[in-house]
């Protein structure tokens, strides 16, 4: 299938935003705040694709395939054994905007 970009309505995005009188959030420009999933395929086309993600922007901090990895496997063990804390690594090293 071919990679092209998906169009929205120009408000489709922010008007939640608007409605609760958040003036700081629901676009993605300079001085906003975002939180962003970033995947690797088109979720309209299968909604599998939502499975795809690549990386997440969470209140700046760009969290990549390696740290989304971790933290899946440290649920499903704490899931498996939730009375083990779970320690986050920190190895691990998050990239700030």
């Amino acid at each position: 299938m071919p990679n092209r970009p998906i169009k929205y309505p120009p408000d489709s995005h922010h008007k939640p935003a608007k409605i609760f009188r958040f003036k700081d959030l629901g676009l993605v420009k300079e001085k906003y705040m975002a939180d962003l999933v970033v995947l690797d395929k088109n979720p309209p086309e299968d909604l599998e694709h939502f499975k795809s993600v690549h990386a997440v922007i969470k209140s700046g901090n760009f969290i990549g395939q390696n740290e989304i990895q971790t933290g899946l496997k440290n649920i499903r063990n704490h899931h498996m054994n939730p009375k083990k804390e779970v320690e986050p690594d920190e190895n691990l090293q998050r990239s700030s905007f």
